[in-house]
């Protein structure tokens, strides 16, 4: 049960990373005034925003959490409006390496694993309603405007409306040449400008819990004005324990095709029965 805890939470985690913080209608009304030609963070948003059909993505990282780091790699496919994709993902976890597969159907995540072969019925797949599980912790996703949008496009919608960018550097990235910026977003910065109390609320309750009101980012833009990679690097205490995130988002293709199916019912069990008696989704 323990590993199978263990699964569900790199899943998650990988889920929500590669979400780009998942910013939808909110974040693009907050943003909406701080459009700025000029700043070529908020060209680039406006610029892949815009592009047809979906993405391939890559990603790389790791997460530390009680003093235990869990890296983290896979790639995956998403569509342009961010509510469908697929992943698959390896990691390590007590010196075995683990793989997993995850489906995303809008704010429902499908995590599956050969390790939950042992539920009943033979099941595969985990179901998670992340709205559902950010609600117990006090948490309105629909008012902040987020999901698991899975469009690295969303979290430039945020960047749109946090500040000014500043250019870092040059790269060649997967083959193509990129300028490297850097931008701190200020999650108060954001929620003001969106003028809306809901979302503010929401905010401040992120920033208890996570015991950051900034996060940085740092994006790859090349000279098409295309996002080609995106870090995010961050510490965060939730319930008195410290944890990091650091991630690496490559996206190597614009304008494929994304088939995303639900697995079938009779495959698939709740979050929350899983959960059984093992504890509460707080961490």
């Amino acid at each position: 049960m323990r590993i199978r805890l263990q699964v569900l939470s790199i899943g998650l985690a990988a889920a929500l990373a590669v979400s780009g913080c998942g910013a939808e209608e909110s974040a693009k009304k907050a943003a909406s005034g701080a459009k700025n030609a000029l700043d070529p963070v908020a060209q680039a948003a406006e610029t892949t925003s815009a592009q047809k059909g979906g993405i391939a993505m890559t990603m790389k990282g790791s997460v530390n959490a009680a003093g235990q780091d869990v890296p983290l790699e896979g790639s995956g496919k998403v569509d342009r409006s961010g509510k469908k994709g697929t992943f698959s993902f390896t990691t390590s976890i007590s010196g075995k390496s683990v793989k997993m597969d995850e489906i995303i159907d809008n704010k429902i995540v499908y995590i599956g694993s050969d390790l939950f072969a042992g539920l009943p019925g033979g099941k595969r797949w985990v179901k998670v309603d992340i709205s559902a599980e950010a609600s117990k912790l006090g948490i309105d996703l629909g008012s902040l405007g987020a999901g698991t949008t899975q469009d690295p496009a969303a979290a430039l919608d945020y960047l749109k409306g946090a500040g000014e960018s500043r250019e870092v550097g040059t790269a060649t990235i997967n083959g193509t040449k990129t300028t490297q910026y850097h931008v701190d977003v200020d999650l108060r910065k954001v929620a003001a400008k969106s003028g809306d109390d809901e979302a503010k609320k929401g905010v401040e309750k992120l920033i208890q819990m996570t015991g950051t009101a900034t996060i940085p980012v740092d994006v790859w833009v090349d000279d098409q004005h295309l996002v080609r990679r995106e870090k995010l690097a961050y510490d965060t205490t939730v319930q008195g324990q410290k944890s990091s995130f650091d991630f690496t988002i490559d996206i190597t293709k614009y304008g494929i095709d994304v088939d995303a199916k639900a697995p079938p019912a009779d495959q698939v069990a709740d979050f929350a029965d899983v959960l059984g008696g093992a504890g509460t989704t707080n961490g």
